[in-house]
C-alpha cells in the first residue's frame, strides 16, 4: 500500500491531469459530434463550440485538481489568460489537423477528432506545466 501511495504522490498531478483530460476530451468529442454529425453544423463551428466548453472543464479541473493552484485576483487573471493563450495555440493545431484529415484526406470525422484529442492532450499538459500553473 505504501508503494501505491508513494507512486500516487509522485505522479499526482499527472493522474489528475489525465482524469481532467478525460472529462475534457469527452466534453470536446461529445459536443463536436452532437453539433457536426447530429445537428449538421459546419466543421469549424462545431469544433470551436466544443473547444470553448472543453476549455471551461479543463481550466477548472487543471487549476484545482491537477496543479492545485490557489492563485487569486490578478494572479488568477494572469493564469487564466496564459491558459487561454496556450489553448488557442492548440486550437490552431486542431483546426489545421481536422482540415487536413477530414476535408483534405477524407477521414471520418470521429476518428480524426479522437486522434486530434490524443495529440492535443499531450501538448496541453506540457504547455500547462511549463507556462500556466
Amino acid at each position: 500500500m505504501e508503494k501505491i501511495r508513494a507512486l500516487y504522490q509522485k505522479y499526482r498531478s499527472v493522474f489528475w491531469y489525465l482524469v481532467c483530460g478525460g472529462l475534457t476530451t469527452l466534453t470536446n468529442i461529445a459536443v463536436f459530434w452532437l453539433l457536426y454529425t447530429a445537428a449538421g453544423a459546419p466543421l469549424q463551428a462545431a469544433n470551436v463550440a466544443a473547444w470553448v466548453l472543453a476549455i471551461v472543464v479543463a481550466f477548472v479541473g487543471n487549476k484545482y485538481l491537477a496543479f492545485r493552484s490557489d492563485k487569486k485576483g490578478r494572479l488568477l487573471a494572469r493564469e487564466a489568460i496564459v491558459f487561454l493563450a496556450m489553448r488557442l495555440a492548440t486550437l490552431g493545431f486542431e483546426a489545421l489537423f481536422l482540415f487536413l484529415t477530414i476535408q483534405r484526406a477524407g477521414w471520418a470525422a470521429l476518428p480524426a477528432k479522437i486522434l486530434d484529442n490524443a495529440i492535443v492532450i499531450v501538448l496541453n499538459y506540457v504547455l500547462s506545466k511549463a507556462f500556466v500553473f
